[in-house]
């Protein structure tokens, strides 16, 4: 990624060359263009370059899939002398997936859905345990990249992917850049009313004055380094464990197994993150994590694979 204001240079440098010195041999401008093109498309391979011996390409145009995804969120909002746990509804989805080289189309669909519980600190928190609540509105957008030192030798695609196949044990260091949005909102009036009704008669519910905000957003911008390890256990099955550890006290985490024999590919992924944030009248801390389960079929051999005749 370097490369490109380095080229951007040498082209302004040429050009003023070009200038003072008229009677000089200097390259057509269309000849650096297409060197410093070239130069570019080089680079991009060089990132995609991978060796057989370790990693084994794709093989198939196409692949259908079924897959099973299970999400679920934790909420933790701590002030001074209180604090809430909330559980937003856990939602498992079921669909089929049709992939076509880069390309991946799906549909799914809710089979179960789980409700709120809210836990109350400093006022015998038991009695609210499982306590419906719809009071609460979570949204979480982002984007992560990261580059992979070893990616020549091991294979992030193959654990979570399934576009290759890691063919011998490798690991890799990574760094990465990630930007999240988090909103929070929070009706705490309606939140005290549902506290109330399981409190005896003549009681009243006091939220502290931190916990009393209508709404909350932040963003997360972060660096992470981390290491990640591709266990090939035996013959077309791997095991990959990826931690990312951030600078800040976030953390991502993510885990695979997989079978893949080129054509039936099998395999269980779970992604898991915590962020946390805080300010002079609460802390809050948010884990999420999916857990995904599929089966699926490559299909229609590339030109380069097929047999010749």
């Amino acid at each position: 990624m370097r490369l490109l204001p380095i080229v951007l240079m040498l082209t302004v440098a040429s050009v003023v060359c070009a200038e003072e010195h008229k009677g000089a041999d200097v390259l057509p401008t269309d000849s650096l263009r297409h060197k410093e093109i070239g130069l570019i498309r080089e680079t991009i391979r060089e990132l995609d370059r991978t060796e057989d011996d370790y990693i084994e390409p794709q093989h198939y145009e196409f692949t259908v899939m079924l897959q099973g995804t299970r999400t679920f969120e934790n909420f933790v909002l701590r002030s001074h002398d209180q604090s809430i746990t909330l559980a937003p509804d856990g939602h498992t989805k079921v669909g089929p997936f049709f992939g076509w080289r880069w390309f991946f189309f799906g549909y799914t669909f809710d089979i179960k859905n789980f409700g709120f519980g809210v836990k109350l600190g400093g006022i015998d928190g038991d009695r609210f345990e499982g306590l419906p609540f719809g009071g609460v509105d979570v949204g979480m957008t982002g984007i992560n990249a990261y580059y992979i030192f070893n990616h020549k030798h091991f294979s992030y695609p193959a654990a979570f992917s399934q576009s290759t196949c890691q063919k011998i044990s490798c690991g890799s260091w990574m760094a990465g850049l990630g930007y999240i949005r988090n909103t929070l909102e929070l009706d705490h009036k309606a939140l005290e009313q549902t506290l109330e009704s399981r409190m005896d008669k003549g009681h009243e519910v006091q939220l502290d004055s931190g916990m009393m905000f209508n709404s909350v957003k932040y963003s997360d911008f972060s660096l992470s380094a981390g290491y990640a390890y591709n266990w090939v256990f035996a013959r077309d099955w791997l095991f990959c464990r990826f931690d990312i550890s951030k600078f800040n006290p976030d953390f991502v985490g993510r885990f695979a197994v997989v079978y893949n024999n080129t054509r039936w590919y099998a395999g269980l992924s779970a992604i898991f993150r915590t962020n946390n944030y805080s300010t002079s009248r609460f802390k809050m801390n948010n884990i999420f994590g999916t857990i995904n389960a599929y089966v699926g079929y490559n299909f229609v051999l590339k030109k380069k694979y097929r047999k010749k005749k």
